[in-house]
Order: C-alpha cells, then sequence, then structure tokens
C-alpha cells in the first residue's frame, strides 16, 4: 500500500485528473497525469468490476501495480497526480508484461 501522503483519494482530485491531465495507454493499462504544486506525488489505482467481478483477481491487479508505482514515484520527475486505470486485458498478461506496460506509459507521459 501507497503511503497516506502518496495516495490520491478524493473524488474531486481524481475527477480533476480525468478533465484536465494528459493521458496514454496500453491494451492493459491506462494512465491519466496532472502536474501539480504539492510536496510530493499522489496516485491512485483504479480496478472496476467491468475488468473482473471476482474482488481477488481486482486486488491482486492493485497490489502488483501497487508496489511497482511504489518505485516509480520516486523516480518521477516533478510532482503530479496521477490515476492508473485498469483494462480487462491485464488479467490475460503476466506481472512483467504489466510492469512494463506501466513503465512504457510513464515514459510516453514524461514522468520518468
Amino acid at each position: 500500500m501507497l503511503p497516506a501522503a502518496q495516495r490520491l483519494r478524493r473524488t474531486s482530485d481524481i475527477q480533476s485528473v480525468y478533465k484536465t491531465g494528459r493521458a496514454t495507454f496500453t491494451p492493459a493499462v491506462r494512465v491519466l497525469a496532472k502536474a501539480t504544486q504539492l510536496a510530493q506525488n499522489r496516485a491512485t489505482v483504479v480496478v472496476s468490476t467491468r475488468v473482473s467481478k471476482k474482488a481477488v483477481e481486482r486486488n491482486r491487479l492493485k497490489r502488483q501495480l501497487r508496489a511497482t508505482l511504489r518505485k516509480l514515484l520516486m523516480q518521477t520527475n516533478g510532482t503530479h497526480d496521477i490515476v492508473i486505470i485498469v483494462q480487462p486485458k491485464a488479467l490475460k498478461v503476466d506481472t512483467t508484461q504489466l510492469i512494463s506496460a506501466l513503465i512504457f506509459c510513464f515514459n510516453k507521459l514524461h514522468l520518468l
């Protein structure tokens, strides 16, 4: 789990990233990012029931992405609010491909 200061929790903050943030995607994940003036990065991982009806599968995807996200947030350029949306295809790829998809999106948004 991410430290409390690095979690993007409020619905209004997440909606702000949806409306004004830059986006990129792969078949497995979609990443939205918005530059901020805060002291540190904040992020959230969204896995809807459209991805899987099983909570066990959704939570496994969240855990895998948060573990990678924790490391990536320390390497980012500047401070950002980041929303990671998991796509249904993420269940079909293995963990290394999921992580590389996330890193690809971060690079494409010039976050790393």
